[in-house]
C-alpha cells in the first residue's frame, strides 16, 4: 500500500519550524489577555496574566511578549527604561511595572485608607468590602488571615456609617466580611418593607379620615336647624302663593285686589307659625 503524500514544502521544512506553526494555528482559541494602563491593581492582574500563561502554556519568551504587547495608557512608559527588547526577561518587565505601579510599602499609609472609607449613596456592599479587602492585606501583611479578617470586619462595619445598621450588625458578632454584607443586605429589606408597610398604613389612615368627613359633612347639611328653616321657609312661600292664586280666582269678582290679599294671608297666618313649628300664644 502506497505511503500517503506530503505536501512538498511541508516535508522541506524543518521540524522546529514546523511545530512553531502547528502551535500558532493551535492558538486561534488562546485566552486572551486585557489591557493594563496603571490604573489597575497590578497585584490582581499579575495573578490574572499568570493564569492566562498558564492555560495557553507560553514560555518565557512568550510572555515577556504578551506582556509587552498588553502595556497601554501610562503603563508603556517602561519601554524607555528596558536595555533591549529583544533579549528583556519577564520577570525584568514585571519587577519595573511593580516599580512604578506597586503599592506602597508604607503600610500606615494603607490603614489610614482604610480608617476613611465610607459606603457612599447607592453603593454595594459588596464593592467596599472589595476595597477593605485589599487594603487590609496591604496594611497588615504580617499577620495571619484569620487575624487580618477581624480588622477586616471591624473596618468594613465602621466604613456603613448608619448607626443604626452598625449597631445591628455588631449585635451579630459578625466573624467575616460576607457575614457582614449579608447582615447589612438583611437590615436593607427589613428597613425598606416596613418603610413600604408604613406609608401603606398612614394612606389607609388619611382615606378613612377622608370618608368620615365626608359622612360627618352630610350629616350636618342633614341634622343643621337653619338649613332645615330655610327649606321650610321656601316650601311655605310657594304654598302661599298656590293659596293666593286659588283664593284669587275664587274671589275675582266679588271684591277688590286689597281685600284678596288680606283674606289670604288671614286665612294662612296660623298656618304659617304652625309650619315652623311656632305658637301664636
Amino acid at each position: 500500500m502506497p505511503n500517503r503524500k506530503t505536501h512538498p514544502r511541508q516535508s522541506e521544512m524543518p521540524d522546529e519550524e514546523v511545530n512553531v506553526n502547528n502551535r500558532i494555528f493551535s492558538k486561534t482559541k488562546e485566552w486572551r489577555v486585557s489591557r493594563f494602563n496603571g490604573s489597575e491593581d497590578i497585584t490582581e492582574y499579575f495573578c490574572q496574566f499568570e493564569i492566562t500563561a498558564k492555560v495557553n502554556k507560553w514560555t518565557s519568551q512568550e510572555k515577556a511578549l504578551s506582556l509587552l504587547h498588553a502595556l497601554d495608557g501610562k503603563a508603556r512608559g517602561v519601554f524607555h527604561e528596558l536595555p533591549d527588547i529583544d533579549t528583556v526577561t519577564y520577570n525584568e518587565i514585571k519587577e519595573l511595572l511593580f516599580k512604578r505601579f506597586g503599592p506602597s510599602n508604607y503600610s500606615e499609609t494603607h490603614e489610614y485608607s482604610l480608617s476613611q472609607l465610607r459606603l457612599q449613596k447607592d453603593q454595594n456592599i459588596r464593592d467596599v468590602s472589595q476595597e477593605v479587602n485589599r487594603l487590609s492585606r496591604l496594611s497588615y501583611p504580617e499577620l495571619s488571615n484569620a487575624m487580618r479578617e477581624k480588622f477586616a470586619v471591624k473596618h468594613l462595619i465602621n466604613a456603613i456609617g448608619n448607626k443604626d445598621i452598625m449597631f445591628y450588625v455588631k449585635d451579630k458578632e459578625p466573624r467575616t466580611l460576607d457575614e457582614v454584607c449579608q447582615l447589612y443586605e438583611k437590615y436593607k429589606i427589613l428597613s425598606d418593607d416596613g418603610k413600604r408597610s408604613h406609608s401603606r398604613s398612614l394612606i389607609q389612615i388619611v382615606q378613612d379620615n377622608d370618608e368620615f368627613d365626608d359622612k360627618k359633612s352630610n350629616v350636618v347639611k342633614q341634622d343643621d336647624p337653619i338649613t332645615n328653616m330655610n327649606n321650610k321657609i321656601e316650601k311655605l312661600f310657594s304654598m302661599i302663593d298656590e293659596i293666593k292664586r286659588d283664593k284669587l280666582s275664587c274671589n275675582n269678582k266679588n271684591g277688590s285686589r286689597k281685600a284678596n290679599n288680606k283674606a289670604v294671608y288671614e286665612c294662612c297666618g296660623s298656618n304659617i307659625f304652625l309650619f315652623l313649628g311656632l305658637s301664636l300664644n
